[in-house]
């Protein structure tokens, strides 16, 4: 009985974790927003280049999709013993989708630095913007960081307080992540033109 509760504990606790992929519904908008204003550039060309920037950011929209996807059914059901397929096609998220978004979102950040150090006038609300977010994807970081490092060893072979608090620290980490991912591509939507201008076409 007593193991029983501590089952159903767990799972309550890590209920945390997978809605936490909620968060990144915002980004998704802002991406979902930045190619309909792409569709609606009226002053530029439709070129190679231009084609090649609009389907980045339908990559970019697919791949936050399939992290939603993939990330809440491993966490959802990575104790139910009785829907291993599940189980089995959540694996894609720890194997390929979460750590394909890491190296997205550090490239991103990377790419707009570069576009902030373009010789062209910028807001002083993106700088600002972007500041913040770098806290936040330093502190996802730093967060991932002691999850994987400090708590998951513990993890795979702890008890149950020890399981509580590794899923405490994987939600903190989705909390940090996820809104810095969405500060950005707030910044990548409200410099969609000049950022495409800038890097694609070496103009302001």
């Amino acid at each position: 009985m007593k193991e029983d509760v501590f089952s159903r504990a767990i799972n309550i606790t890590n209920r945390n974790v997978y809605l936490t992929n909620i968060l990144l519904l915002p980004a998704l908008i802002y991406t979902i927003l930045g190619i309909y204003d792409i569709h609606n550039w009226s002053d530029i060309q439709r070129d190679k280049k231009f084609s090649t920037y609009l389907s980045l950011w339908y990559i970019l929209a697919l791949l936050i999709v399939f992290v939603i996807l993939f990330s809440s059914i491993f966490h959802g059901f990575m104790y139910s013993y009785t829907k291993p397929t599940l189980q089995l096609l959540g694996k894609v998220d720890h194997k390929l989708t979460a750590p394909l978004f890491s190296l997205v979102i550090v490239a991103l950040n990377y790419i707009y630095f570069l576009f902030l150090n373009k010789p062209c006038p910028h807001s002083p609300d993106s700088i600002v913007l972007y500041i913040v977010t770098l806290l936040f994807t330093g502190f996802g970081m730093l967060s991932w960081s002691l999850k994987r490092f400090v708590f998951q060893p513990r993890y795979n072979r702890g008890k149950f307080l020890q399981k509580i608090k590794y899923f405490m620290s994987h939600t903190f980490f989705h909390y940090i992540a996820y809104t810095g991912v969405t500060l950005l591509m707030t910044l990548y939507y409200m410099d969609n033109k000049e950022i495409y201008k800038s890097l694609f076409l070496n103009k302001c």
